[in-house]
């Protein structure tokens, strides 16, 4: 019986190792969206520009980006651009979730974004 248990045990975390925690600012991108990699990263870019549209404050986006553990950093090249990044690591997957952004004037002046799964 215990034997059981601890394969099922094993079973259900390599099922879950590829399921995808999305930061909250990409919305509600669980359900039907698990899986298919390209919709996600259609809906993660589509949540974040209707929360924070070109326009936009830059310091909203950032206390956001913070307020959600993403990794902010400014583009070496060109100084008005800026980086947040956020990982999620499971056994077999890493999933990257990058939102780029420009400001002018303390307004988000261009964005965009990325999302990628790689597994083993």
């Amino acid at each position: 019986m215990l034997g059981n248990i601890g394969v099922l045990a094993l079973a259900l975390l390599f099922l879950s190792a590829c399921v995808d925690s999305p930061p909250a600012i990409g919305g509600s991108l669980d359900g039907p969206l698990i899986g298919i990699d390209p919709l996600i990263g259609i809906e993660f870019d589509r949540a974040v520009k209707a929360r924070f549209p070109v326009g936009s404050s830059d310091a909203s986006l950032r206390a956001e980006l913070m307020k959600e553990r993403f990794i902010v950093s400014q583009d070496s090249v060109e100084p008005a651009e800026f980086v947040a990044r956020y990982e999620v690591r499971a056994l077999e997957c890493r999933t990257h979730w990058t939102i780029v952004w420009s400001v002018y004037e303390s307004k988000i002046a261009s964005e965009r974004t990325g999302y990628r799964r790689d597994c083993l």
